[in-house]
């Protein structure tokens, strides 16, 4: 996998100098899951965020019983999720799994973090990213959580 050629490809990233791209790079590898698969549980342990490359990832609270539980959405391409470790948290808020067959690029947090700190306009345009990233879910959320009001009322 090119993961230089990848980071370079995607709008996040176009900010980074050549020898960040070299860096990141040194720090990212490629997962895939197979549909079904989980890719992290709510409460585990972060280091990595990801970027999905292809398939489709669901992210969901689990409920008490086996097969239960509450859809955050579906991700798709070029979306970032688990971004958690990059805003201090050390535990992912939700699990995540392949809705499809999935390639993922997996990030290590803190040399990611590092590499902003130093290129700090980078770092504002990937921070802008994750901000628009979650105002599209909690949009997506506030639609979800509208049907099932509307729902209990009928």
């Amino acid at each position: 996998m090119d993961v230089k050629g990848i980071l370079t490809g995607h709008e996040l990233f176009t900010l980074l100098t050549p020898e960040e791209v070299v860096r990141l790079s040194n720090v990212s590898s490629e997962k895939r899951f197979r549909k079904g698969e989980v890719i992290y549980r709510k409460d585990t342990l972060t280091s990595h965020f990801f970027v999905v490359l292809s398939g489709d990832v669901r992210l969901a609270l689990p409920g008490a019983a086996e097969g239960t539980g509450f859809s955050l959405g579906k991700l798709a391409k070029g979306e970032l999720f688990g971004l958690s470790p990059v805003l201090g948290f050390e535990r992912y808020t939700a699990t995540a799994s392949a809705e499809t067959d999935v390639v993922l690029l997996a990030i290590e947090v803190e040399p990611f973090q590092a590499l902003l700190r130093a290129n700090p306009v980078a770092g504002s345009a990937f921070h802008g990213a994750m901000v628009r990233a979650y105002y599209a879910r909690y949009l997506r959320l506030l639609k979800a959580l509208q049907g099932i009001v509307e729902n209990l009322g009928a």
